[in-house]
């Protein structure tokens, strides 16, 4: 009995060890979740200004918040944070858990800290937005995907495509706003790009003002509805530029051989003739076949006897990547009425080429292309990261008889050796796939919306495959829905990360 009884006592201890450890253990792992929500909640508000009240509140909030003084029946701690640097938040909280049973073997208390800090990794970022403007969007988000509406209602999806974009806007404006209290020479920047599509794309006009040899005069091989040939009605001369020209272009030469299984690989096809994939090799003015040619619907009427809205369309023309100055600049842009000089503004018309679109907005971001000098890699000695939004409210919806950036289909052949819409269908799918590639394969990442609660407009295989992962795909089936994903986005964009 008394070597039992004695016995008890380093019994008591280890068991009581192991129950105290155990609690102890606990409090160390919520006492690092408290610490690390407080880093980053306070390096979230905190400017130049360093450690000011408002920093120091946020981050005894977000840890109390967590781990209440008291928990596991710890000791009361300090929650003091400080920073060395401008760009980071460091915290450390200390404290002591109190013993039960250990007690017994003289164990009073253990130890627990958790030490973190929270960085502005932000780079800068380039934002390509790539928007649906067919005239489906013209329809209500319960509309068929393969409904056309003439005129735009309160409750059309472009309507809440506008209310969208401004959600992002307002998402990213806290770290535009952190980027401006950096010096002039150090500040990093938030850059935006908006490319329009439906069946054609509105470049024309960036391309002549970089380069007026990037674009023919004589134009392409244009066609009446009945498939004739005809000469343009008008000469493409300055005066013809000046006041005639809608600013879409008919993409560059290219081959009808790209099928649903030929190679991914972009410069495959390149090197094959299909200048129009060439996203950054600019035309050689020898050359006519390098350069685009101005679209003219009065040449190429397609379509004829239908509606105008789907026989030709050239959206709104396209913004190359830019800061902003407010917000403003981007609502107008997004807005229905037509700007001064201007041909059109951001409206529904035509149907759907995801490839002309997604094509576009590659080039008007590479670093290595067109507009190379405008858009560096590295600005004020931090890193650019490039994201294309890439939204659609269908999915591939060719017409063989419409004027596009490719001519007329059913005449001209130009993807496709085969007058079939789903001849002409396949090969455009299999361009988004090599588009997508092309531009992940260049460090961008890709975020897919697709919107509408019809079933037709779900995300499919083919856009889940061209985003950057799990993640960067979203399927949004009303207004609501549609500003949610765009939120996300921007706050994965934005996202703070823990330097440890």
């Amino acid at each position: 009995m008394y070597i039992a009884a004695a016995a008890m006592v380093p019994v008591l201890g280890m068991v009581g060890s192991a129950i105290d450890m155990g609690r102890g253990y606990m409090a160390q792992v919520r006492l690092q979740q408290a610490c690390d929500a407080g880093a980053i909640a306070g390096r979230r508000i905190m400017t130049g200004s360093g450690i000011t009240p408002d920093v120091q509140a946020e981050v005894v909030k977000f840890v109390t918040a967590n781990f209440p003084q008291g928990s596991y029946g710890s000791t009361p701690f300090s929650i003091t944070p400080t920073n060395q640097t401008d760009d980071t938040l460091d915290l450390t909280l200390t404290s002591q858990v109190d013993t039960t049973v250990a007690r017994i073997v003289g164990v009073k208390n253990l130890p627990i800290q958790a030490v973190c800090s929270a960085k502005d990794e932000y780079s800068n970022i380039d934002l390509m937005l790539v928007l649906d403007t067919t005239l489906s969007m013209n329809c209500a988000s319960t509309a068929s995907a393969t409904t056309l509406c003439e005129n735009e209602t309160g409750s059309s999806k472009i309507v809440s495509l506008r209310s969208a974009v401004a959600t992002l806007y307002d998402t990213l404006k806290p770290i535009e706003d952190r980027f401006n209290t950096e010096t002039a020479d150090k500040r990093k920047r938030i850059r935006w790009g908006i490319v329009p599509y439906s069946m054609n794309v509105n470049v024309g006009t960036l391309l002549r003002s970089t380069n007026t040899n990037w674009v023919q005069t004589t134009g392409s091989l244009y066609r009446n509805a009945l498939g004739q040939a005809v000469s343009p009605s008008t000469a493409h001369d300055s005066t013809w530029f000046a006041n005639t020209f809608d600013g879409c272009v008919e993409e560059r030469a290219t081959i009808n051989s790209i099928t649903a299984s030929s190679s991914l690989e972009i410069a495959t096809h390149v090197a094959n003739g299909a200048r129009d994939l060439d996203i950054n090799t600019a035309p050689n003015s020898a050359v006519e076949a390098s350069k685009w040619a101005p679209s003219d619907p009065a040449a190429s009427s397609g379509k004829s006897g239908s509606s105008t809205k789907l026989a030709y369309s050239c959206p709104k023309r396209a913004r190359k990547l830019d800061t902003l100055a407010n917000k403003t600049v981007l609502t107008d842009f997004l807005n229905s009425s037509t700007p001064s000089g201007e041909k059109s503004g951001f409206v529904a018309g035509g149907y759907t080429y995801l490839d002309i679109g997604l094509l576009w907005g590659a080039r008007l971001m590479s670093s290595t292309g067109l507009w190379s000098s405008e858009n560096p890699t590295v600005y004020h000695d931090y890193p650019v990261q490039k994201h294309v939004i890439f939204m659609t409210d269908g999915f591939m919806d060719p017409d063989v008889n419409a004027y596009t950036a490719y001519g007329i289909h059913k005449w001209d052949k130009r993807v496709a050796n085969d007058a079939s819409e789903n001849a002409a269908k396949i090969s455009h799918d299999r361009r988004v796939q090599i588009i997508c590639n092309a531009i992940k394969d260049s460090g961008a990442r890709i975020w897919v919306v697709a919107f509408g609660s019809s079933a037709g407009t779900a995300v499919s295989s083919q856009l889940k495959s061209c985003s950057s992962g799990d993640g960067y795909w979203f399927w949004a089936g009303d207004s609501t829905g549609l500003n949610q994903a765009f939120q996300t986005i921007g706050n994965n964009i934005g996202s703070l990360r823990l330097s440890k």
